[in-house]
């Protein structure tokens, strides 16, 4: 179990994630917020642009709608609607 002093930092993430995901000899996928940030951290990858739409905590009764990213370091196959 990690205590506050052991937390990753998020940029320590972005920065390990990117080179992590490159080098693996086995798929890697990462679903994450579509940001221009996140973009130029794992350029070179596979990039689907994925709209989501959710309610969880939502007031108004209209679902919100979020842009996603599925970054692979494989070409996706688009399967029955699902990637």
């Amino acid at each position: 179990m990690r205590t506050k002093t052991q937390a990753l930092p998020g940029a320590f993430f972005f920065a390990w994630n990117p080179a992590f995901a490159k080098a693996a000899m086995g798929k890697v996928m990462v679903n994450i917020n579509d940001h221009p940030d996140i973009r130029r951290a794992f350029d070179g990858l596979h990039m689907r642009e994925l709209s989501i739409r959710y309610s969880v905590a939502n007031r108004r009764g209209t679902p919100d709608e979020s842009r996603e990213l599925m970054i692979t370091n494989y070409e996706s196959v688009v399967v029955g609607g699902l990637f």
